[in-house]
C-alpha cells in the first residue's frame, strides 16, 4: 500500500506508470529553430535585448525558410534578418533614410482619380508625365471640390506622388509620378 501512495504521489496512473507529457511532434521545416512559448533566460549579447512578439504562422514559416537563406549562417539569422527589417521600416518613419515609402492608399485613390481626370480634360487615352500646374488644379476642384485645391497639392507631393519641375505658381509644371 505505501508503494501504491507513493506512485500517486509521482503521478503515476492505474497501471502504476508514471505518466509523462507528450511531446509536440516535430514541426514540419528542418532548419532547426523552434517555437518558443516564453523568452528564454540564457545571457544575451551585449548590446541586445530580448523582444518578445506574436506574428502570423505564415510569417514564422517564411522567416525560418528566408533567414538562413540570406544570411548563410543559422545562428543569429532570424535576429539579423528581423533587426534590417525592422530599420528599413523604421527609417523613413523618422525620417532617417533614402527609402520611398508607398503612398497611404486613400491618397493614392485621389490621386488616381485626378489622374483619370486629366486624361478626360485632356481628351488623351494615356496619362502625361508633365502637365501644367493649372490643368492639376482643375482636375482637383473638379473632383475633390474648389476649396481643397492646394491641400491635395500637397499631400501629394508629400507622399511623392508628384513633383514641381519649373516655374513659379500657378505656371508652374508638375511631374505625375
Amino acid at each position: 500500500m505505501e508503494g501504491a501512495a507513493l506512485d500517486k504521489d509521482r503521478g503515476a496512473g492505474e497501471g502504476g506508470k508514471a505518466s509523462r507529457a507528450v511531446a509536440p511532434p516535430p514541426s514540419e521545416h528542418t532548419s532547426g529553430y523552434r517555437r518558443a512559448s516564453r523568452p528564454s533566460k540564457k545571457k544575451l549579447p551585449r548590446s541586445k535585448v530580448q523582444l518578445l512578439v506574436y506574428i502570423s504562422e505564415g510569417l514564422y514559416e517564411e522567416l525560418i525558410r528566408v533567414a538562413p537563406v540570406l544570411c548563410g549562417r543559422h545562428h543569429g539569422a532570424i535576429s539579423y534578418v528581423v533587426e534590417e527589417a525592422l530599420k528599413n521600416y523604421l527609417a523613413p518613419l523618422s525620417g532617417a533614410g533614402d527609402l520611398k515609402v508607398n503612398p497611404r492608399m486613400s491618397i493614392r485613390r485621389v490621386y488616381e482619380q485626378v489622374k483619370a481626370k486629366i486624361r478626360e480634360i485632356l481628351k488623351q487615352p494615356f496619362t502625361p508625365v508633365l502637365v501644367p500646374e493649372k490643368i492639376l488644379d482643375m482636375a482637383v476642384r473638379e473632383t475633390r471640390g474648389p476649396t481643397v485645391v492646394e491641400r491635395w497639392k500637397k499631400f501629394f507631393a508629400q507622399e511623392g506622388l508628384i513633383k514641381f519641375v519649373e516655374g513659379n505658381p500657378p505656371n508652374r509644371t508638375v511631374e505625375l509620378l
